[in-house]
């Protein structure tokens, strides 16, 4: 479940960096697209991110579970950091 967690919050990370117009220009080529998916990146970035809070309260209880959720975030975003500052150098 934890595992369940980390990709839901891995995910709403990856949609909430690309709702920034740097990291979408980074990612894709064609920018045009950007300001009509904006707010449904960001909408649905954060629904994952909250997502992913649910199976960690399911697992451990309240207050295990949102510590746990804090600890996946970080991870999440740490790896996201990694992925958009090294992943797509060109």
């Amino acid at each position: 479940m934890a595992g369940v967690a980390l990709v839901l919050t891995c995910l709403g990370c990856l949609l909430l960096s690309l709702s920034l117009r740097r990291h979408y220009r980074q990612v894709f080529a064609d920018e045009s697209g950007y300001e009509r998916r904006l707010w449904s990146l960001r909408i649905t970035g954060y629904a994952l991110v909250l997502l992913g809070l649910w199976p960690c309260i399911l697992l451990f209880g309240a207050p295990i579970g949102i510590c746990l959720w804090l600890s996946i975030l970080a991870l999440a975003a740490f790896l996201q950091i990694m992925v958009l500052t090294y992943g797509f150098q060109r």
